[in-house]
């Protein structure tokens, strides 16, 4: 393209989706530019300081955190990200992020509570780790919960410099501290004490909770609509999270039960490249869009939303399927140059698999975020549901003959039934929405 026609191209871009909106997408692609590149070191440096049984229990151990945080803070955080700018233009944005934190402190507190009932009563649990990997866990929980209530408010606030910044470091002393202790401890212990250390010192440098507010102004923020709101627009977060483990964690555990944690340290090696890609280009393209898609929804400015939606899905299609082809024609190399040689066998076409399921993932969840932006999130709960049995009962099927590739081609399955169900999901409320709007022109 001439240097007039790409001026022009980008003139057109800037007016129709705004200068800050271009500017913000700069910083961000910044940050997941280093994400990603920490992202794939750092699989090539955990593989080398941990055998695969270790790195297979460690990622068995967080998969459960994650569901558990998810399924407790994501209706709290979720309500966050979605309804701040309301609060903030209100003039209660201190109130309404201490409220918040109030909440999802709570609920962390709870899911430790119960991981550590669980863990000292069921020691098989702990995936071969020792006792003492409990207060690891517990440390991962609260730095986790600390840093999504603040880094949530950063990005509704649009604030896409600072968030960046956050993201960047985040990544890099993640990736650091975890080589660091394991290094000295090669251990399941280690390797979740490492990953809570570098979230925990990425949050004490970049966020702090506002102090609480006086009465007047917590008088001034509505606490049952706070409330209110989490019922109505988080709470159906608990079951996705549920849906959505099934979906992308849930064959690790069906590979643990049928073969061993060190066939799950090969697969969560080759997964954790793989999928890394396409979810790093969702999560710039998210970080980007989704504030502007919610801003226009809340505003009213349908038509803009369309248009943002429209040039997510463009993008993001484009962007997976060049990574796809990447991972085809260089996956081997990819594979020796990012992981150990025990983890490298059959490598290229777990991360093709793989890359094709998480390219299904991350454009369902575009279709996601227009659906949540019309305020229908409980529709995803039969979405979700579609994607996560579609995972589950292929990898027990499939599993015992196939090994590590079989939970490969079920995740793919799965992710693609999720994706055809939330796009007819969409079109059914959007259709909807246009005979309800048809009707109140009629009406007036």
């Amino acid at each position: 393209m001439s240097g007039p026609r790409l001026g022009a191209a980008f003139g057109q871009a800037r007016r129709a989706l705004g200068g800050r909106f271009l500017r913000d997408g700069v910083w961000i692609m910044g940050a997941y530019g280093v994400t990603i590149i920490s992202g794939l070191v750092s699989v090539r440096l955990f593989t080398e300081l941990a055998m695969p049984s270790v790195f297979g229990g460690a990622n068995l151990l967080l998969g459960v955190l994650t569901l558990g945080t998810q399924t407790l803070l994501a209706p709290i955080t979720q309500t966050q990200l979605r309804y701040h700018s309301a609060h903030r233009d209100e003039g209660n944005a201190d109130a309404y992020t201490w409220r918040i934190a109030k909440y999802a402190g709570s609920a962390a507190v709870l899911m430790i509570i119960v991981l550590a009932i669980v863990l000292l009563a069921w020691p098989a649990a702990r995936a071969g780790a020792h006792i003492w990997v409990i207060p690891d866990l517990a440390a991962w929980t609260i730095a986790s919960t600390y840093r999504s209530v603040l880094i949530n408010r950063i990005q509704a606030d649009r604030r896409q410099k600072y968030y960046s910044l956050w993201l960047g470091s985040e990544a890099l002393s993640t990736m650091a501290c975890t080589a660091v202790v394991l290094y000295f401890s090669p251990t399941i212990e280690g390797y979740i004490g490492g990953q809570a250390l570098g979230v925990t010192l990425t949050a004490l440098a970049y966020g702090r909770i506002p102090k609480r507010p006086p009465a007047a102004a917590r008088q001034d923020l509505s606490v049952a609509g706070v409330q209110a709101q989490i019922r109505a627009y988080g709470l159906p977060f608990a079951p996705f999270a549920l849906m959505g483990w099934l979906s992308n964690q849930s064959d690790r555990y069906v590979l643990a039960a049928y073969l061993s944690t060190a066939a799950v340290g090969q697969y969560a090696a080759a997964f954790g490249i793989s999928s890394r890609l396409p979810q790093v280009a969702g999560g710039l393209l998210n970080d980007l869009f989704r504030p502007a898609l919610f801003e226009a929804e809340n505003r009213g400015d349908f038509a803009r939303g369309k248009r943002l939606l429209m040039a997510w899905l463009v993008g993001l299609t484009a962007t997976i399927t060049v990574l796809i082809f990447a991972l085809f024609l260089f996956g081997d190399h990819l594979a020796d140059l990012l992981l150990a040689k025990a983890y490298r066998p059959g490598a290229k076409e777990i991360m093709c698999w793989i890359a094709t399921g998480y390219g299904f993932t991350v454009l369902a969840q575009v279709i996601e975020n227009q659906i949540f932006a019309m305020g229908s999130s409980r529709t995803l709960l039969w979405t979700k549901l579609s994607g996560g049995v579609a995972n589950v009962a292929l990898a027990i099927a499939i599993v015992p003959a196939y090994g590590v590739l079989g939970a490969a081609r079920a995740n793919v399955v799965g992710q693609l039934f999720q994706l055809l169900a939330t796009v007819w999901a969409a079109r059914l409320l959007q259709a909807k929405r246009t005979v309800a709007a048809s009707a109140t022109t009629d009406a007036n």
